[in-house]
């Protein structure tokens, strides 16, 4: 059973349409053969802050209740995807998943951008380019406190792929703490292939268990145009999504978000199908 988490929030981004994802998503899996294999969870969303001075409080309460439903998921050994909404629902996730294993987690980090803001480096405020930070334990801390006062992800169990924007201040703390960077460059140097097993060495070497946090914005736009912050040159689909089976199969994995899908931008339902491709490839996962 593959339990479906839907994150209908856009305000940690000031852009409410990517709230309109899940939603969108759900209605679409509901059309696929595998459809009896997921089991969809409550709907989280925020029930009356339309403000971006409102967004760390709605984002406080919703990852808490997300949290909380990952968590029930791992201890159940049962496969979970966060449908988002942008990219605040990876506090949510992840909180919940290290709460519920004994060991340390491994993470993923599939984006054009850093995520590894605070609120004393951000030119934006927007939280949704803090959660990566968050995670690490450096940032607000109603967030990083969600579940547990601990870290729930050690710099030497991340790594990111497919930067390719991000300012100074992100690029500091991750170098600080030493997490592993695939950039762009790196990717057209090494292939996708030796990218990802090398990923998947960082993220399972020291941990219990390991997921993967995509934001539709690493792909390539060509790809997945309905994203809410598209940056050109990105992964392209078809190199990553054979090298996907090889994380959504692993014995240790436990889950992955799939968030920013903006449906307001997406041309032809391309990054509506993608998200799909991703959900699908859990069954049997």
């Amino acid at each position: 059973m593959i339990d479906l988490n839907l994150y209908a929030f856009g305000n940690g981004a000031s852009n409410f349409d990517c709230e309109k994802g899940p939603d969108v998503l759900k209605k679409a899996i509901n059309k696929t053969d595998g459809v009896n294999r997921y089991h969809f969870q409550t709907l989280l969303a925020a029930n009356n802050h339309k403000q971006q001075r409102d967004a760390l409080m709605d984002i406080v309460a919703l990852s808490e209740k997300l949290a909380l439903s990952t968590k029930q998921s791992v201890s159940d050994h049962h496969i979970f995807i966060t449908i988002g909404g942008d990219h605040t629902a990876a506090i949510g996730s992840w909180s919940g998943a290290a709460n519920a294993i004994s060991g340390e987690l491994g993470l993923i980090w599939f984006d054009a951008h850093m995520d590894s803001h605070t609120f004393e480096t951000t030119p934006s405020n927007n939280i949704h380019g803090m959660p990566l930070a968050i995670l690490l334990g450096h940032g607000a801390k109603e967030l990083t406190e969600v579940l547990s006062t601990k870290p729930k992800l050690k710099p030497e169990n991340v790594v990111l792929i497919g930067v390719r924007s991000y300012e100074s201040g992100e690029v500091k703390l991750l170098k600080k703490l030493g997490v592993k960077i695939f950039y762009m460059n790196d990717i057209k140097k090494l292939g996708m292939h030796k990218v990802v097993q090398e990923c998947l060495s960082t993220v399972t070497c020291n941990t219990t268990g390991f997921g993967i946090s995509i934001d539709l914005d690493g792909f390539d736009p060509v790809d997945a145009p309905g994203v809410g912050s598209p940056e050109p040159d990105g992964i392209r689909a078809d190199d990553f999504m054979p090298e996907f089976k090889a994380i959504a199969h692993h014995p240790k994995f436990l889950g992955m978000d799939v968030v920013e899908f903006n449906p307001m931008l997406d041309r032809d339902q391309k990054t509506e199908r993608l998200a799909v491709r991703l959900c699908e490839e859990m069954i049997g996962a």
